[in-house]
């Protein structure tokens, strides 16, 4: 059998168990991405082969190399993606392996890489928050439909930290159709949302409501329940969703702003100003070991900055 129809099948096989469409689509392309690497039938590879790939993925010098929506840039690829590429591998060939399709998986001998979370800071700082924020409630406010839906959707993917998939998957009938709850803080507003987790509802304030209530007063008009549009008037992707929020970090004058981003922020903010478990569910991880894998880990520039607003022997200015 060849790889690419044996990876076929194994595609097939995830969505029959009830995969989302997002964890199929992720496994697609790092799968892809092997094969490309690898002889074309799956008896013909051995773990000479798949060592290779992995040595490639490691001396890689660009990122985003053939990306649908990023440019590619200089540079190795990340732990994550490393990790991510080598876990889709061996996950794949243990499946070929149970439905005999190989005597031994060939990906057997590859360890699960390890990689330091916190090595580069993925979250955005605090000024740079506040000035995207700014800018983000400045177009929730303008005449033109598209800036407004930029303003609201960038609050809206703060506020919740959703992923970019749930971001997109959000509807009409979600948002503004709920009576807030009121709790301790003011009014939480609810949306559902469908994504790499399933199905759940994400959380946000009042602010982000009025923007979105601004939005959907000017969206137009449209036979998609999807609540976010494109230019054209279809459901945003998620490709659109990553290039709607450069440009508002451009007009805000900050480097970076991604969904990715926006959820890193937010886990390290409800990690510090509350605990882990609270971030756990902000960001909605089934597995608590992924939220501690990220953020239980501090540097000393938070440690010097908790020291001094965190202890117990109080400010003393004497």
């Amino acid at each position: 059998m060849f790889v690419n129809e044996a990876i076929d099948y194994f595609l097939m096989d995830l969505e029959a168990n009830g995969s989302s469409q997002r964890n199929i689509g992720t496994y697609r392309q790092r799968l892809g991405k092997m094969s490309d690497q690898l002889p074309d039938r799956v008896e013909d590879v051995s773990f000479r082969d798949l060592s290779a790939w992995v040595v490639a993925l490691r001396r890689q010098s660009a990122r985003y190399v053939g990306h649908d929506y990023r440019e590619t840039v200089a540079g190795g690829l990340s732990g994550a993606t490393i990790q991510g590429m080598v876990q889709a591998a061996r996950t794949f060939w243990r499946w070929a392996e149970a439905r005999g399709l190989v005597d031994q998986s060939p990906a057997a001998h590859l360890k699960r890489p390890t990689y330091d979370p916190m090595a580069r800071d993925k979250a955005i700082g605090l000024e740079d928050v506040q000035k995207l924020r700014q800018t983000a409630v400045e177009l929730s406010k303008l005449e033109n439909w598209l800036l407004v839906r930029d303003g609201a959707l960038w609050l809206f993917a703060m506020d919740t930290a959703a992923r970019a998939g749930e971001v997109c998957s959000v509807e009409v009938c979600s948002c503004g159709a709920l009576e807030p709850e009121r709790v301790e803080g003011g009014l939480a507003f609810s949306a559902a949302v469908v994504g790499k987790s399933g199905a759940a509802h994400v959380y946000y304030t009042l602010p982000t409501a009025q923007a979105i209530a601004r939005y959907i007063a000017v969206r137009p008009n449209s036979h998609y329940n999807e609540l976010w549009l494109s230019k054209s008037h279809t459901p945003l992707t998620t490709g659109a969703l990553y290039q709607a929020f450069q440009r508002l970090a451009g007009r805000a004058g900050v480097a970076r702003s991604n969904p990715q981003a926006l959820r890193h922020t937010n886990g390290l903010h409800y990690t510090t100003a509350g605990n882990l478990a609270l971030a756990q569910r902000k960001l909605r991880h089934k597995d608590p070991a992924t939220t501690a894998l990220f953020y239980s880990q501090q540097n000393d520039d938070r440690v010097k900055s908790a020291t001094c607003r965190l202890s117990v022997l109080g400010d003393d200015d004497s």
